[in-house]
């Protein structure tokens, strides 16, 4: 989602909202680990017990917002974008600018479950409930409620099988979503 330049009030509540849902499901949050929508998803799963990953743009470790548990610098800039999209499983747009839109194009190219949050304006919005090229890999879901997008996210990855190897919790913390 959108960094501190160009980010709304309003994307930053749902972005926490979401951070909050993703943690009480017992995922994990992967963000690029910035501020705007980053830190507030970030926050949004601190608060509620959740564990967040921050893959930087940058080489410091002190890019990342302090709301971040796990820091990978790569100093590789924007290319980042790629990393954040197959670290996952999942992914949930929130608002936006074209480091988004990259990830979305990511995720896909790889038939990454993907829902744009649709409260809030954003590049993913023009996409929802279509396909992004003629290869149709996939449809980009839209939605307005964050629990309903994370309870979307998780019941494809269900329906995937993703689950099936799972043996605890703590397993299943290892799923993520950015």
């Amino acid at each position: 989602g959108s960094d501190v330049s160009h980010v709304s009030q309003k994307a930053l509540k749902v972005a926490y909202q979401v951070g909050g849902e993703i943690a009480k499901a017992g995922a994990v949050l992967v963000t690029g680990g910035g501020e705007g929508v980053m830190k507030a998803a970030s926050q949004g799963a601190k608060e509620h017990n959740g564990l967040t990953v921050g893959i930087l743009p940058g080489k410091a470790m002190n890019e990342a917002n302090e709301y971040v548990d796990i820091v990978i610098p790569t100093g590789i800039g924007y290319s980042r974008d790629s990393t954040n999209a197959n670290s996952s499983h999942g992914a949930i747009i929130v608002e936006g600018g074209v480091g988004t839109l990259s990830e979305l194009t990511y995720c896909y190219l790889n038939k990454i479950p993907t829902v744009v949050m649709t409260n809030v304006p954003g590049v993913g919005v023009p996409y929802v409930g279509k396909y992004m090229d003629n290869r149709r890999l996939m449809k980009i879901k839209g939605a307005k409620d964050p629990a309903k997008a994370v309870a979307m996210i998780m019941a494809e990855l269900k329906r995937q099988g993703v689950f099936k190897k799972v043996k605890s919790i703590e397993h299943i913390r290892h799923n993520t979503f950015i």
